[in-house]
């Protein structure tokens, strides 16, 4: 099986950026089988204009019928918000547990661009119903061999993100992400520094982590 790494954060952290290079990185100088997935919560591409995910009539329901935010709907509509957890967990063990658990079979290294505990923390922002979702997920999904969660002060994620999200929120997320990093023991990298500083740390992290020697078998990496 190939050695796992999760890479978490806000919006704005540098997740895609630092798992592109530390790809890159491991193919030159480890020469490794690398594959770099998203594994956020996603849809099936229909077109270019258009996705697909089983949570999309919720969504309509949300917020063409009702218009309505997320957090006015959970609290006032509890049994919406538990089938849209109930389709988003069915969404995501469909369209990214299988794709993790292929990849973990072809590659040495899958390195996962968010991971399914994104998908939980951002559940519990908005209030959701989230106790099915973390059963069935953490029954289903691979555990990563390295969790890290790169932390960046939410005010520079929203300026990176140019105001994409807003700043309550990122707020809220980082506070979470952070409380639940420190409960689990994951490894957290300061992600304010420039950009070669925050790769050198991850690097350090990852090369602990796996082989540099991979002539072994897939099944010993």
């Amino acid at each position: 099986m190939a050695k796992i790494i999760a890479l978490i954060g806000i919006d704005g952290s540098g997740k895609t950026t630092c798992a592109a290079l530390l790809a890159k990185a491991l193919k030159s100088k480890i020469k490794h089988k690398v594959r770099v997935i998203y594994a956020g919560n996603t849809g099936l591409r229909l077109g270019k204009r258009y996705s697909f995910y089983l949570s999309l009539p919720v969504d309509i329901i949300i917020h063409r019928i009702l218009r309505r935010d997320h957090n006015y709907v959970y609290k006032n509509y509890p049994k919406l918000a538990k089938l849209e957890t109930l389709l988003l967990t069915i969404n995501y063990l469909l369209l990214i547990a299988l794709k993790v658990i292929l990849y973990s079979k072809l590659y040495d290294v899958v390195i996962a661009d968010r991971y399914v505990y994104d998908l939980i923390v951002s559940r519990i922002v908005v209030n959701a119903h989230i106790k099915l979702l973390t059963q069935l997920l953490y029954r289903v999904m691979p555990k990563p061999d390295l969790m890290i969660l790169l932390d960046v002060d939410e005010d520079m994620a929203y300026i990176r993100k140019h105001g994409e999200k807003n700043l309550h929120e990122l707020k809220l997320l980082r506070k979470i992400y952070l409380h639940v990093t420190e409960k689990l023991n994951w490894k957290i990298i300061n992600a304010n520094k420039p950009l070669s500083f925050v790769f050198k740390d991850l690097w350090s992290e990852v090369s602990a982590v796996v082989p540099r020697d991979n002539s072994n078998d897939r099944g010993q990496i």
